[in-house]
């Protein structure tokens, strides 16, 4: 049997430029791949969640809720709700976003996000400029604390050059008192600051 396997960034045609395909289409070739779940993730919006559940009902798939959140001040943050209540929070913190700014535009701070955070699983995506170190700074000096609320906070280092060789990663683990584990689909490291709760 196939290891169990979920996309947790799945971007739909409601990302501008970014995804093409319709919420059902991706539904329906997530089941035809056997995929166990997917987490629609679109960039600053909850636009396509709604089709997608639709689809996923009818195709007997399991839907994760999230959305994208880029952010004026720190890495691109996937965020999934854990429960209605935060879900409630993810839609207000994305309508504050979209107020401030132009039709079409979000603007979101780090500091919009943390207060929003309860009930929250995150996975910050660095830039791919940035190397493994620069993730770990920005994790103690931006993030440590700010989400005491949120259900994990994940580093998702893959894209950013080489990572660490693992005698770096056993002395970051001390230091920050932090889990790394390898991807069990790719290859890459995650930093998570607290044992993930389930979705």
């Amino acid at each position: 049997m196939p290891p169990l396997y979920a996309e947790l960034q799945v971007t739909t045609n409601f990302s501008f430029l970014r995804g093409a395909s319709h919420a059902d289409e991706l539904v329906a070739q997530a089941k035809a791949l056997g995929l166990e779940a997917i987490a629609v993730a679109d960039r600053n919006t909850l636009a396509g969640v709604v089709r997608a559940h639709t689809a996923a009902k009818e195709a007997g798939l399991r839907l994760v809720v999230g959305a994208r959140l880029d952010l004026a001040d720190g890495p691109s943050l996937i965020c999934l709700p854990r429960d209605r209540a935060a879900y409630g929070r993810l839609s207000r913190l994305i309508s504050l976003g979209q107020a401030r700014a132009e039709k079409g535009a979000c603007h979101l701070t780090l500091a919009d996000v943390a207060t929003h955070a309860q009930g929250q699983i995150f996975i910050a995506l660095p830039p791919e400029t940035w190397d493994w170190r620069e993730a770990l700074w920005f994790s103690r000096t931006r993030v440590d604390g700010s989400f005491a609320t949120a259900g994990a906070v994940q580093f998702d280092v893959r894209r950013t050059g080489a990572g660490p060789s693992a005698e770096q990663a056993f002395r970051i683990r001390l230091e920050l008192g932090q889990r790394i584990a390898r991807g069990a689909h790719r290859q890459g490291f995650f930093f998570l600051r607290q044992q993930q709760a389930g979705l």
